[in-house]
């Protein structure tokens, strides 16, 4: 974790309480920025949901925003903090800016990393904070003007890898003839000729996969599902298959499940009650 001017824990909770003034945390992705607002208001108690009136935490991403005048602590992604920048390029409500995930870079990330150290130079008394557990922190120390590094210690959890085939043959997956999830729906799909050829070259990437397979180890099932699969599409209904035989396989009724996209998440939360 780089810090940037941090004094004391202390003077951190002061800029976050003081009169019009806000801690502004970025993330890379708009269900991150939502979720962890979400997280955050629930551990710290708050009586109302992020953005209300007796809650300290909202959060602002695109075409969704949960802000009042109580929010002290702003979740929002970097395009987010850029469009206001533009709008007020000297963030006065603001004490601290912590970008959460910097490794993660993009053209609006690193953009946004050079106009707040522009703005530092211009505002002292901003307090930057720049988190990650893999970046090279002294590239983005040098970056700030060398800046201090805090290390915080953590520890890894063992992972056991588990990869397509495994997933499908363990929850007895079949793909349905005709199934929009399929390699012939995907082909269907193309416009052209050029396309058809491009989506069959990327789609049929399986049957050199199935082919490297210890065949032994899976069914004739999961061999056919595989092959007929479009990988390069999100299946959800595999996801829920998957979640269903965690949950149940294991009596476990903890279960975190990363989700590539805000629309599919909203889509599993509101068609199955147990996510």
């Amino acid at each position: 974790m780089l810090v940037t001017k941090l004094k004391e824990t202390s003077s951190f909770s002061a800029g976050a309480n003081a009169v019009n003034g806000m801690v502004v945390c970025t993330q890379p992705r708009r269900i991150s920025a939502i979720t962890l607002a979400r997280r955050v208001n629930e551990e710290l108690g708050c009586p109302d949901e992020p953005g209300g009136q007796h809650s300290l935490v909202g959060y602002q991403v695109r075409l969704d925003r949960a802000v009042s005048s109580s929010t002290r602590l702003l979740y929002c992604t970097a395009g987010v903090l850029l469009r206001k920048l533009q709008v007020e390029p000297e963030q006065h409500t603001v004490t601290h800016i912590v970008l959460d995930e910097v490794h993660e870079r993009s053209v609006q990330s690193d953009f946004l990393l050079l106009l707040l150290r522009l703005l530092r130079r211009r505002r002292p008394d901003l307090h930057l904070l720049l988190m990650s557990a893999t970046a090279d922190c002294t590239k983005f120390s040098s970056y700030l003007g060398h800046c201090p590094v805090v290390s915080v210690p953590g520890r890894t959890h063992p992972v056991q890898s588990f990869y397509l085939e495994d997933v499908v043959e363990a929850c007895g997956y079949t793909l349905n003839s005709g199934s929009s999830y399929g390699v012939e729906a995907a082909i269907e799909e193309a416009d052209s000729l050029e396309k058809i050829e491009a989506t069959q070259s990327e789609c049929q990437v399986v049957p050199e996969t199935s082919e490297g397979l210890d065949k032994s180890q899976y069914s004739a099932r999961t061999l056919n599902t595989l092959n007929s699969m479009n990988q390069e599409k999100v299946n959800p209904q595999l996801i829920v298959k998957l979640l269903q035989h965690i949950v149940c396989g294991r009596a476990c009724h903890l279960t975190s499940c990363t989700i590539p996209s805000l629309d599919l998440a909203e889509w599993l939360r509101g068609t199955h009650t147990c996510f």
